[in-house]
């Protein structure tokens, strides 16, 4: 197969872009070369992506999952550590300041 002449620029070589004929005949051979795929592996490679897909798609839903779960977990433990504050506030009488300091510290008295 006959190529276009490279170009020349500071004595650098650049490859000429191919003629529409040599790039019909190369998209040919490569389509001589596709043809050797047996069928069934192209429709393995079909089903592996689409079972890639239904992968993402599970796993999004996996996430989702998790991600409600846990914040609805956060919220209700949230709510019990306030009430247990207010517990801990009533009954030794500091103020938040001073009961959050003695808490930090481990609660030692």
């Amino acid at each position: 197969m006959a190529t276009s002449k490279p170009s020349k620029v500071d004595s650098v070589t650049f490859p000429m872009r191919p003629s529409k004929a040599e790039r019909y005949q190369i998209e040919r051979e490569k389509d001589a070369q596709f043809a050797k795929i047996p069928q069934d592996l192209i429709t393995e490679y079909f089903d592996l992506e689409d079972e890639k897909k239904g992968i993402e798609v599970w796993a999004e839903k996996e996430l989702d999952y998790i991600h409600k779960s846990k914040k609805e977990k956060l919220h209700g433990n949230s709510k019990e550590i306030e009430t247990n504050y207010q517990k801990l506030k009533s009954i030794s009488g500091l103020d938040g300041f001073a009961l959050l300091h003695r808490l930090k510290r481990g609660g030692i008295k």
